[in-house]
C-alpha cells in the first residue's frame, strides 16, 4: 500500500492539502471510484456520511489519503464502509470521490461485503481456523 500520510511530506499538511500526495494518489489510483452518500446523519455533534469504493484495497488507500482513523471503518457492519464527517466529505470530493446515488453506494457496499466474506473464508481455509 502506498502511504500518503502527512507525516511523510514533512510539510505538516493534511494529505489532501499536500499537492504532491494528492497528485501521486491520482496517478497511482487513477481508475479508482470512491462514492460518498449524502446521508448526513447527526451523531456526536457532527454530520456523518458513508464512504465506499469498488474494493476494500481502493477504499483503504483512499481513506489513507484522507488520514482517516481506521476506527472509522466498519468492517462488521451489514455493508463495510468508512464513516466520515461533513468536513472530510468535502475533502474527499476535492480529491476525487464521487457523490453516489443510493443505488451506487449500496452496489459498492454489497461488493465490499462479498469481498470481505471471501477474504475471511480464505483465511479460515489457509489457517484451518474454526475447524
Amino acid at each position: 500500500m502506498v502511504s500518503f500520510g502527512h507525516e511523510d511530506c514533512g510539510q505538516g499538511l493534511a494529505p489532501v492539502q499536500c499537492v504532491e500526495h494528492r497528485d501521486t494518489f491520482r496517478k497511482t489510483y487513477g481508475g479508482v471510484v470512491v462514492y460518498i452518500d449524502n446521508a448526513c446523519i447527526e451523531r456526536h455533534g457532527q454530520r456523518w456520511s458513508h464512504l465506499v469504493a469498488d474494493s476494500l484495497n481502493e477504499l483503504h488507500n483512499f481513506a489513507a489519503l484522507l488520514a482517516l482513523p481506521r476506527r472509522w471503518f466498519h468492517a462488521a457492519a451489514k455493508y463495510p464502509h468508512y464513516d466520515i464527517t461533513a468536513p472530510v466529505r468535502l475533502q474527499a470530493l476535492l480529491v476525487g470521490a464521487q457523490p453516489g446515488t443510493r443505488r451506487q453506494v449500496i452496489a459498492c457496499a454489497k461488493a465490499l461485503r462479498a469481498e470481505a466474506n471471501a477474504t475471511q473464508d480464505r483465511a479460515r481455509q489457509q489457517f484451518g481456523l474454526f475447524d
